[in-house]
């Protein structure tokens, strides 16, 4: 995390995002293989967005991997690099702890009925 900006109340990060899902598409594939092409158009990746995000890039990804072909279990992962808008409290600054947050959605329609327990998200 850096560049916390108090008078636009932004800041940047970089984060990586972990995903985990059951895919009924993915049941035979070949698990811990990374996919690529073809076989990556035939699941259904979510789409991520970082909802309060000024502005985002992606830095690496989304990489995507079958766990096991046996499940259709799939996990992906992406790191994001972005300047997020939050709200700051400054009346007990320099004596204060600030929360940074960061919303991720899917703002895909057809995402609207999924849902994903995010695994891990790692902030640097």
């Amino acid at each position: 995390m850096h560049d916390v900006d108090p008078l636009s109340s932004t800041f940047e990060c970089k984060v990586t995002v972990m995903l985990e899902w059951l895919d009924p598409k993915a049941v035979g594939m070949i698990g811990e293989e990374q996919l690529t092409g073809e076989l990556l158009k035939k699941l259904d990746v979510p789409e991520i967005a970082i909802h309060n995000a000024v502005e985002w890039t992606i830095e690496d990804g989304p990489r995507v991997h079958v766990v096991s072909g046996d499940e259709g279990h799939v996990f992906t992962q992406c790191r994001y690099h972005a300047r997020l808008q939050m709200h700051l409290n400054l009346r007990r600054f320099p004596f204060d702890a600030q929360t940074l947050p960061m919303r991720l959605t899917m703002p895909r329609e057809e995402d609207w009925n999924r849902s994903f327990v995010c695994r891990a998200c790692r902030l640097e």
